[in-house]
């Protein structure tokens, strides 16, 4: 089965003309779009991966230090869940772990729906 894919890549090109009320009023709006395209992320990855239940990614590497081998999927609950190295399901609990995760998606989005055995790369290399 071939995992969803989501894109979302939007460019702001905006010029800064010196005038410090029309940066501060461009910059919100920037916020304001990101923070849109965020949840807009957010919202269209759970339902494509929670209809799915196909995982969507691995390799996470933000400052709660995921194994490279954790696969995070949404489970049938429309939650952020993870499976473990050793195989177990776990539902991701912690606000700031949840929130972390899928501020690094929004960074990474090339690596929706990409999984790395990291089984075979090790054997590639024996």
């Amino acid at each position: 089965m071939v995992a969803p894919t989501v894109s979302f890549t939007k460019t702001f090109n905006h010029q800064n003309r010196g005038n410090n009320s029309t940066t501060h009023k461009v910059n919100k709006e920037i916020i304001k779009d990101e923070k849109a395209d965020f949840l807009e992320l957010k919202k269209t990855v759970t339902k494509k991966f929670g209809d799915s239940l196909e995982p969507i990614c691995n390799g996470v590497d933000n400052q709660d230090h995921w194994l490279k081998e954790t696969t995070f999927y949404i489970n049938s609950y429309r939650q952020l869940a993870i499976i473990t190295p050793d195989g177990e399901h776990k539902q991701l609990q912690n606000p700031s772990e949840i929130l972390h995760f899928w501020q690094w998606l929004f960074k990474n989005q090339h690596k929706i729906g990409k999984i790395k055995d990291f089984n075979n790369v090790v054997r590639e290399y024996i």
